[in-house]
């Protein structure tokens, strides 16, 4: 923000920014003003995997606690969800933990077998749940 021409009196449409920088501000804003409901839809998709990460760690452990509807592709949000609710031509294929969808349902572990490859994926149980209640749509 220093960077800026005006500093945070910059208007959004005059700052260069990359899609991440933007994305991360949006967020920002999102957590100072989180209530009881906050509804995030992919919102770490211009995010790197480490910045992702933190943004997941900041969401459970850090923002107000309420219910978070997140709508997501990464195995990791769905591995941190209370409730994971998987969606397929706009209607709910299956719900549960993402443990149980991993252990029951060959065709999640299909959606995610790329990711599971880098370790996050078959060893991932129901631990991890945030603060409040967090559900994923996938």
């Amino acid at each position: 923000m220093r960077r800026l021409s005006h500093g945070y009196d910059t208007r959004l449409a005059d700052a260069p920014m990359s899609g991440g920088e933007v994305q991360r501000l949006g967020l920002a804003r999102a957590f100072c003003h989180a209530g009881r409901l906050l509804v995030l839809d992919d919102a770490t998709s211009s995010l790197d995997t480490v910045t992702a990460r933190e943004v997941e760690r900041s969401l459970a452990h850090e923002v107000r606690p309420g219910t978070r509807i997140v709508v997501a592709h990464r195995l990791s949000s769905a591995v941190r969800a209370d409730l994971v609710v998987w969606l397929e031509d706009g209607r709910v294929r299956a719900a549960g933990t993402h443990g149980e969808l991993w252990r029951h349902d060959p065709g999640y572990r299909a959606v995610f077998a790329a990711d599971a490859k880098t370790g996050t994926g078959a060893e991932a149980d129901d631990r991890g749940a945030s603060p409040g209640r967090q559900e994923v749509a996938r």
